[in-house]
C-alpha cells in the first residue's frame, strides 16, 4: 500500500478504495494511523507528560468504538439486511456478522489522516475567538469529510446507490452525535456552571452553541434518517470482499510518525511550561508559579492553552488572589498585565445565578451581584486580604482599584454578611481602608 493509495483513497477514488478492502494490511496501516494521528490531535494542546495513557491511547479507544458502532448498524444491519442470501459470505451469527468487522475497521482507520487538519495551528496567527471559529469550522470539514467518505466507500463495495449509502452512515452518526454530545464533559460543564453562576468564557460560548445546534440537528434528524433507512431498499447489495495478504507500508509509517514527532516537539515544550506554571498554582506556590513565568517570555508559552489560573472556574476565586497578592514591581509588565486581565475576568462573574451581566450598567444592582454571588462559598477571604495588598503595591494595581471601586463595595458588603466566619472581618476592614484612598467620584463600572 503506498502513499498515492492513502492519498487517492481519502478523495474517494474508486479503485483506490477496492485496493485498500482486499488488502489485509489496511487494518494494520489504520490502527497506526490512528496512533499517529493522536499527535496532530493533542501536539499543542496537551502536555503528554499529564496524561500520557490518554494521550496516546485516547484516539485509538474512541475509534474502535466509533468504527464499530459504525460496522454495526451501517453495514451489520442496514446493509447486510439487503443482501441475498449469495451475497453473505457466512451464515452463522457469530461468523456472518463479524467476519467484516476486520476489513471495515480497516477501511474506517484509513480516514485517520482527515484529522490532521486539526494541527492548523490557528492560534498562532489569530485571536482566540477567531481562533475558536476556525477550530469549530475545522471540525466541521473534517466530519463531514468522514462521513461522505464512508458513505463512498460502502457505495463503492456493496454496490449500494449513494444516497442510501449516505442515510446508512447519517443513522450511524446522528445517534453517536447526539450520545456523545449530551455526555460530553464540556456540555455538562456548562449546565454545571449555568447552574452554580459561573459565566463561560467567550470562547466556551461558541463552542457551547454549537454543542447546542448540533445536538439539536441530530436529535430531531435522526428520526428522519431513521425513517429513510428503513425505506430505502436497494436490491443486489455486495458483501465487502475477503482482504489478502499484503505487505504494511512500514518505511510510509515510519516517515509519518517521524515527521509528526518532530513538528511536535517545539508545541510540547511550550505547553509542558504552561502546565507547569498551573501546576505550581493548583500546589499552593503562587510565588513560585509567577517566578517561572517571569523567567520566560509570553512566547514561550502555549498560545492555544491560556495561562494558569483559569477565570471561568470556581477554583479561581482562590488561585487568582493568592496569584495577585504576591505580584511585585519588580515582576516583569507582561505577568502583572495578564494577571490584572484576569481579574478582570472573575469580577465579571462574580455574581448571583439569579443575577446576569446585564446588570452591570447600574451601580447599585451591580454591587448587590458581586455582593450575593455564589463565589463567596468557595473564596477565601484572606486570600482576597493579600489580593488588594497586592493590588495597593501596584502602579497598575492601584489604578485598577480606582476603575473597579462598586467591586469593592460589592466585595465589602459580601464580607460583612459573613463577619461572623474566620478571616471575612479582616476583609471588610482591609476593603475600607482601600476604599478609602479611592477618590469621591470613581468611574461607573
Amino acid at each position: 500500500m503506498s502513499a498515492r493509495t492513502i492519498l487517492l483513497y481519502l478523495c474517494g477514488h474508486a479503485g483506490a478504495i477496492r485496493d485498500v478492502a482486499q488488502s489485509r494490511a489496511a487494518f494494520v496501516t489504520g490502527l497506526v494511523l490512528v496512533l499517529i494521528t493522536t499527535i496532530p490531535r493533542n501536539y499543542d494542546q496537551i502536555f503528554i507528560g499529564e496524561v500520557p495513557l490518554r494521550w496516546l491511547l485516547g484516539s485509538l479507544f474512541f475509534s474502535f468504538i466509533s468504527g464499530t458502532w459504525l460496522y454495526a448498524v451501517a453495514y451489520g444491519w442496514l446493509a447486510r439486511w439487503r443482501m441475498e442470501g449469495d451475497a453473505v459470505q457466512h451464515q452463522s451469527f457469530s461468523s456472518g456478522y463479524f467476519s467484516d468487522w476486520r476489513g471495515f475497521m480497516g477501511l474506517f482507520w484509513m480516514t485517520a489522516p482527515i484529522a490532521w487538519l486539526y494541527a492548523l495551528p490557528v492560534e498562532r496567527f489569530l485571536d482566540s475567538i477567531t481562533a475558536t471559529q476556525a477550530n469549530l469550522v475545522l471540525l466541521g470539514v473534517v466530519s463531514l469529510w468522514r462521513v461522505l467518505l464512508m458513505a463512498r466507500v460502502l457505495q463503492v463495495l456493496s454496490q449500494a446507490p449513494f444516497l442510501a449509502a449516505l442515510v446508512w452512515v447519517l443513522l450511524a452518526a446522528g445517534v453517536e452525535t447526539f450520545g456523545v454530545t449530551f455526555f460530553s464533559p464540556a456540555f455538562s460543564k456548562s449546565f454545571i456552571s449555568a447552574m452554580g453562576g459561573m459565566r463561560n468564557s467567550p470562547e466556551e460560548d461558541i463552542l457551547f452553541a454549537a454543542l447546542r445546534t448540533v445536538m439539536g440537528a441530530s436529535l430531531y434528524g435522526t428520526p428522519v434518517v431513521l425513517v429513510a433507512a428503513l425505506f430505502i431498499r436497494p436490491k443486489g447489495l455486495r458483501a465487502l470482499p475477503v482482504p489478502q495478504a499484503a505487505p504494511v507500508p512500514v518505511t510510509l509509517l515510519v516517515g509519518l510518525l517521524v515527521a509528526w514527532v518532530v513538528v511536535a516537539i517545539v508545541p510540547q515544550m511550550e505547553v509542558a511550561r504552561t502546565a507547569q506554571a498551573r501546576r505550581l498554582i493548583q500546589l499552593g506556590k503562587p510565588r513560585e508559579a509567577v517566578d517561572y513565568l517571569a523567567a520566560h517570555q509570553p512566547k514561550d508559552f502555549a498560545p492555544a492553552v491560556p495561562l494558569p489560573p483559569k477565570t471561568y472556574e470556581f477554583q479561581t476565586f482562590k488561585e487568582l488572589p493568592r496569584v495577585i497578592g504576591v505580584l511585585q514591581t519588580t515582576d516583569p509588565a507582561w505577568v502583572r498585565q495578564v494577571m490584572l486581565k484576569k481579574l478582570d475576568e472573575m469580577v465579571s462573574h462574580s455574581g448571583h445565578r439569579f443575577r446576569t451581566p446585564g446588570y452591570l450598567e447600574e451601580r447599585q444592582k451591580f454591587i448587590d451581584w458581586v455582593a450575593h454571588g455564589n463565589w463567596v462559598y468557595t473564596a477565601e477571604p484572606n486570600g482576597f486580604v493579600a489580593m488588594l495588598d497586592g493590588l495597593a503595591r501596584l502602579p497598575e494595581g492601584r489604578d485598577w482599584l480606582r476603575r473597579n471601586e462598586p467591586y469593592l463595595q460589592g466585595l465589602k458588603a459580601a464580607a460583612v454578611s459573613r463577619e461572623q466566619a474566620p478571616g471575612w472581618e479582616l476583609l471588610a476592614t482591609r476593603v475600607e481602608t482601600a476604599l478609602k484612598g479611592l477618590p469621591e467620584n470613581p468611574p461607573k463600572p
